[in-house]
């Protein structure tokens, strides 16, 4: 089983929230049961958007049932459900590269970065040098400053899985759901 603790910036530490979302079927608009929450803890926010909180680990479960896609926002650092730790645990390094090409696509960009490889963090380093580096499918994690069109900026980090800690919770929210066109809840 991956350290989660591994994968937590020593810049972002116990103030980071952690936050996730992917894609997950939601079969004629009911809760995926690999959530492990029930019909009865959810309720609607938006149109064909569920949340769910849970107190075990602390957070909430957004669900959009209809475009099959599911976000976690953890309630404490260390605030993450089974099917978050799974995706921490599976070896997709490229997912790395994958998030950030997709903000960049939406306009938020990464500016620099520290790189987690072998268990050790390295210097922050310009983007582009760190992108190279991730490439290579070597990388477990970032911790980097992203800025987006309008100048708001937020430290992200990102794991393996793309599984996201940040200083900036509703705006890192705001990036994800940019990133595949699902309206906020």
């Amino acid at each position: 089983m991956t350290s989660v603790v591994s994968f937590i910036s020593p810049h972002l530490g116990d103030s980071a929230t952690p936050v996730s979302m992917f894609p997950v079927l939601c079969r004629g608009g009911m809760i995926p049961a690999s959530l492990g929450v029930s019909g009865d803890q959810a309720f609607a926010v938006g149109e064909d958007v569920l949340s769910a909180p849970i107190d075990v680990p602390p957070g909430e479960w957004l669900i959009w049932t209809a475009a099959d896609h599911v976000m976690w926002v953890g309630g404490r650092v260390d605030a993450l459900p089974g099917p978050v730790r799974r995706r921490l645990e599976g070896c997709d390094t490229y997912a790395i590269v994958d998030l950030i090409n997709a903000l960049a696509d939406v306009g938020v960009w990464l500016r620099e970065a520290a790189l987690l490889i072998g268990g050790s963090w390295g210097p922050s380093r310009r983007a582009d040098a760190a992108v190279r580096e991730i490439a290579k499918g070597i990388v477990s994690a970032l911790s980097g400053v992203f800025v987006d069109r309008h100048g708001r900026s937020a430290r992200l980090d990102v794991t393996v899985g793309a599984v996201c800690w940040t200083d900036r919770p509703a705006l890192t929210v705001e990036w994800l759901l940019t990133t595949v066109d699902l309206t906020a809840p």
